[in-house]
Formats: structure tokens, C-alpha cells, sequence
């Protein structure tokens, strides 16, 4: 729907014109510069610098079919919300983790990512530092399969919360394509993924 394909809205441009990504429309949509319509995502905030020049560079390398769904790449965790350390004055109704190429549905919801929030009281030795939060969904949005909603069952309060995708050992979450995930960033498959994050605040009334 994007490489070759002219654009609805500037029907002198394609979507995507592999080589060339100045010309391309999804590029000028993106950076502002389009001649018809807002900026994208609309009603949004701005892609990120990176997250552009990442995609000017695929653009510019052909933009092949491998490297768009991350076929042959490491399966990672490229952005999250909340963010690795964020401190949130209101508690999230959801947690979003973005990935390079489509989530396996299925893995997901197969007890492949947990919640848990840190205990600090006075705890025996060998009680764990971190107790489990109930989830409700693990989505994974048909309209952007590189995308996973994790949803908890109730409101969270105010603490520190760890959320873990586990990808060491089995169960493990894996793309589409098979590739398990690489949790740690080593660039091979397996490791865990960690986001950390505190809440200061609690549910919205």
C-alpha cells in the first residue's frame, strides 16, 4: 500500500518512491512539508527525529520489503509509553510497547509479558522484590500489528511498576516471521526486555 503506489491526495507523487525519499509523499506528511492536509499522525505529537531519519533511510536504500517488516532483522522493542524511567503524575489506563516487525498475536497472549509492581516494605529474605499485577488485555491492534497494548485489570496506584517480555526462555514473545525476541539488544535472538516506571499519582477519579 505504500511502495509504488501513487498518492490519493497528490496524485503527482507516489506514497513511497523507493531511492528517493524526498519525493516520497509518506516522507513530506511525516516532516510538515506536504501541500495538502496536517501534519502526521494527525492530531498527534511529531514523529520523533530518529524515527524520520529511519525512515528516510529505508526509503533512500530501496525500501525493500525485508527491512519495512523487519523480516531478517532482530526482533526488538523500539519505543514504549510510558517511557524507560518515566515518572507519571497520573496513572496509565494502558501500556504500549512499540516493536520493529508485526507481534505474533498469539505469543502475546500466551503469558509471554508481565506486570509487576515493586514491594518496599521490610520483606523476609526471600520474598521477592516485585508482586504480580493482574492484566486484563494484551492487545495487538489489527490496523498496526507492530503494536501491543498491555491493559491491567484495575487502575494502577501509586508505586513502581516493571513490565518484563519475555524472551529468554520459553514462553517467549516472537514476530510474525518466527524471530524471537532480542530482549537485551545483543542483536540475537532471546533476553528478556525490562521497562521500569513510577507512579506518583493514582487513577484518575
Amino acid at each position: 500500500m505504500l511502495v509504488g503506489v501513487t498518492s490519493v491526495q497528490a496524485p503527482s507523487l507516489l506514497r513511497v518512491e523507493p531511492g528517493n525519499p524526498d519525493s516520497s509523499y509518506l516522507v513530506r506528511k511525516i516532516e510538515g512539508t506536504a501541500a495538502t492536509g496536517g501534519r502526521m499522525p494527525l492530531g498527534g505529537p511529531p514523529l520523533p527525529q530518529d524515527r524520520i531519519d529511519l525512515i528516510r533511510e529505508w526509503i533512500a536504500t530501496g525500501a525493500s520489503a525485508d527491512a519495512a517488516t523487519g523480516a531478517g532483522l532482530p526482533f526488538v522493542v523500539e519505543a514504549t509509553a510510558p517511557a524507560a524511567g518515566e515518572k507519571l503524575e497520573v496513572a496509565p489506563d494502558r501500556i504500549l510497547l512499540a516493536f520493529n516487525s508485526p507481534v505474533d498475536s498469539a505469543l502475546a497472549a500466551a503469558g509471554t509479558i508481565l506486570l509487576n509492581e515493586r514491594v518496599d516494605s521490610l520483606a523476609t529474605v526471600g520474598t521477592p522484590d516485585w508482586r504480580s499485577v493482574a492484566v486484563a488485555t494484551v492487545e495487538v491492534p489489527l490496523a498496526n500489528p507492530a503494536v501491543l497494548y498491555l491493559i491491567p485489570a484495575a487502575r494502577l496506584t501509586a508505586g513502581r511498576y516493571r513490565v518484563k517480555v519475555l524472551g529468554g526462555a520459553a514462553p517467549a514473545l516472537a514476530d510474525v516471521h518466527g524471530h524471537v525476541l532480542d530482549g537485551d539488544d545483543d542483536g540475537r535472538s532471546g533476553g528478556d526486555f525490562e521497562l521500569t516506571f513510577e507512579v506518583l499519582g493514582g487513577a484518575v477519579p
